[in-house]
């Protein structure tokens, strides 16, 4: 693997939990550097995969003209769930 050298300032408490990871992890600080910015980077890709998957649906109701009736029946649905589960709020609370 061809590996670019980058050069960084991090704080003195960042430094020495970096040295104790890596000793810990059996590695070196170069190595777990690298490791934690792939989870970092893997993290991103699948957050994006998330949010772009949720922004497809977000149109799912833009062109019902119904939304407003439709938020309320469910509502009323999950207060009657709640009140069957004993979980409503009292009136008056």
């Amino acid at each position: 693997m061809g590996l670019i050298r980058k050069q960084f300032f991090i704080e003195p408490a960042q430094n020495r939990e970096l040295k104790r990871l890596a000793a810990a992890a059996g590695m070196s600080e170069g190595e777990f550097i690298r490791e934690s910015l792939s989870a970092r980077i893997a993290s991103a890709e699948k957050a994006g995969q998330w949010k772009s998957g949720l922004d497809a649906l977000s149109g799912a109701w833009a062109k019902r003209d119904d939304v407003q009736a439709e938020a309320v029946k469910l509502r009323r649905g999950w207060r009657r769930r709640l009140e069957r589960l004993g979980l409503a709020d009292k009136p008056g609370r």
